[in-house]
Parts: C-alpha cells; structure tokens; sequence
C-alpha cells in the first residue's frame, strides 16, 4: 500500500528543472551552496546583473539543519543516521571585469555546531566567470557544488561534509537546453596518499514547449595514481537516463501551477582492483507537481519509487544500495523581506521493510554591497 501510493504521489513545489525525484534535497533555486541549479547564480536571487567595471563585496550565508533517521539496516549495508547542524558561507569580492568576464575572490567559510574544532571550513575561493555567449557559463577555480544531479548518483549530503569543490565547470542555461559538466579535484596524490577526483555531466532537452524533458547524467569518481603507497585503484561509474511530461494549469483559475510525471534507468559499477567488478541497475517512477501558497511561498510534494539492484555508488545515496526504496515528502520555500529565505521540509523513506524518515530547516540569505562603480561619462 505503502509504495503503490508514494508511485502515485504529486509532487508540488519550485519548478527550477530539477530532476523528478523525491526532494530530500534543498530546493533553493539560486544559492551557490545548497540545492541545484544551472547558470552562474548569485546566492540570492537572479543570475550575477553587476555592471562592467564595478566591484562589490558578496555576502551569502546559509545555516542548514538536516537530521536523516536511518535505522534497522544491517551493518554491511553502511546506512547510518545522521545529523548536519552548522552554517556555510561564501564570502567574497566580486568584481566585473566585461560583460563577459567576472571575478570573485574570497573564502568558503562554515561550522558544524557541536564539533570540538571552533571551524570545520575555510578554503580558498577564487571562481572565473567567463560568458561567451548569453547563458552560457565556463567557470574555473571554485566551482559551483549545485549540480543538477540525481541523489541516486551524487548525495546532496555531500554539500554538507565538502562545500567547496575546486576545478573546472560548463554551465548553459537556455529554455530548452541546460546543462552542467564539471571536473573536482578533490585530493592531490602524494607519496602516502591516492588521488581522488571526480567528473560528471548533466544535461537536459526540453521540447513541446518545455512540456517534456529528456536527460541524461553522469558521475564518474576516479581513485588511485601511478606512485602513492596505498597502491589501490578505484574507478566508480553511475549513470542515468530518463525523462519527464509536464501539464500546467492556468494560475488564475488553481494555486496548482504544474503536475510533472517522469521515469528514470540508473546504472552503475564499481571497479577496484581489490575486489571483483561490482554492477547494479534499475528504474526509478516518479512524479512532483507545483502549489503557489500566496505570491512569495511555494509548496512541493513529491514521491518516487526505485526498484532494481542494488547501486554501487560511491557518492550516491546510500539508500540506493538497498535495491527497493520508495519515498513521499513535502517542502515549503518562504520567500521573506531582504532576501531572506526560509525552507522546511520532510520526507518519509521506505526501504528492506523499514519506514524512516528524512527532515530538513534551512535559512538563507545573500546580498551584494557597491564599492566601486564604473565610471560613466
């Protein structure tokens, strides 16, 4: 009963193109942190307006409280609870060098409350922006974490325990097109250690008048070298394939603003040198549909269902290593005065016979002070 009605669930929220699954995720259109996007986002609302030659000092915080209640699995499943409390901060420099070149310096800061560390985050960030064409980005340096990609592939979680991934991004966003492909580099090999980086794609087509997706997604997580004493190579793979049909309604005649139904084939292997070949497939249904809850605050509702093997991913969703696993969850996106955002959500996740569930609260907020203005004749 359980699965036929999270199968048939709506799922009802912001309709930024995200992939049709259930939202754990945070469903932020335009933070450089938290949830998914395309494009190059600001951290606060739309894509970086700054005039050639001005500079300005970027603010962007999001404090964020996760707590994913997993339990009853067996232990060689590695499907633990946990709970994500603290704060990230991309604080930096902003400067428009052309209309088609932008500069950002400054430093990813963040806590996790609790921890014995006074702080858990401070990496560099140093991100280049060049547009040659309009909503076309390609991006170096501190890439954008947003990546529009299935849980099953890449963990939202991630975010939380890795918030700055350094390397090289592609980003278009068109109507009909959009797309994200990026390389991490995120650990240089040494004498005692394997380098570790990770490449992955997503692209999305939109035809009918952007009634039907088509998209296609990839992770590859790459672990080893040629000269480091741990002397192990690991190659993980995960893919998948799928699409989605939207119907909207006229938003003066329902609150309702658009049902989307979609499916989804996931793939993937892991290949170690240590171990055999380990490989595992399946489909994923699922559905989400869009409520307006006044001018400013939006609802989603969602479910899906996944049913196949279990996946070997190394950066997924543990919970697709389960092989069945069916979730429904609601989230609510307050839009308040300053740019101010306020998310809640929850979700409920049934996987080996076992009913967990998944909640979330996250604050955000962004702006952008002048310093310099160009000089105009």
């Amino acid at each position: 009963m359980i699965r036929s009605t999270i199968c048939a669930a709506w799922v009802i929220g912001l309709a930024i193109g995200a992939p049709v699954v259930g939202s754990e995720y945070s469903l932020l259109p335009d933070s450089t942190v938290l949830g998914r996007n395309f494009g190059a986002p600001s951290g606060w609302g739309p894509a970086i307006t700054a005039a050639p030659g001005q500079l300005q000092a970027v603010a962007e915080t999001v404090v964020f409280f996760k707590n994913l209640e997993l339990t009853g699995f067996p232990e060689d499943k590695n499907v633990d609870g946990q709970t994500f409390i603290g704060f990230l901060a991309p604080l930096r420099m902003r400067y428009r060098a052309h209309e088609q070149v932008t500069l950002e310096l400054g430093a990813v800061i963040g806590h996790n409350f609790g921890d014995d560390d006074s702080l858990d985050v401070a990496e560099p960030l140093l991100r280049i922006i060049y547009e040659p064409t309009p909503a076309m980005y390609l991006i170096g340096g501190t890439i954008y974490p947003t990546h529009w990609i299935h849980d099953a592939l890449l963990d939202d979680v991630q975010k939380l325990r890795e918030p700055a991934e350094q390397g090289v991004q592609w980003r278009i966003d068109k109507a009909d097109l959009k797309q994200d492909l990026w390389l991490n580099w995120r650990i240089r090999e040494t004498d005692d250690r394997s380098e570790h980086f990770e490449v992955g794609n997503a692209t999305q087509v939109r035809f009918f008048d952007q009634r039907l997706h088509v998209d296609a997604q990839l992770l590859w997580s790459h672990t080893g070298g040629q000269r480091n004493a741990e002397d192990t190579v690991r190659n993980n793979m995960a893919l998948s394939a799928g699409g989605s049909w939207g119907f909207t309604w006229p938003q003066a005649a329902s609150p309702l603003r658009e049902l989307r139904l979609g499916a989804h084939w996931l793939w993937a292997t892991d290949d170690t040198d240590a171990f055999a070949n380990d490989t595992g497939s399946g489909v994923e249904l699922a559905a989400w549909a869009d409520l307006d809850l006044g001018q400013r605050h939006l609802l989603r509702v969602s479910g899906s269902y996944y049913l196949g093997d279990e996946l070997p991913t190394e950066r997924g969703d543990p919970l697709y290593h389960l092989g069945d696993y069916a979730q429904l969850g609601a989230t609510v996106v307050f839009r308040l005065p300053a740019d101010l955002r306020i998310e809640v959500g929850a979700v409920g996740q049934f996987a080996e016979g076992e009913f967990n569930h998944t909640y979330f609260v996250n604050l955000a907020w962004g702006g952008a002070f002048d310093l310099a203005r160009p000089n105009r004749p």
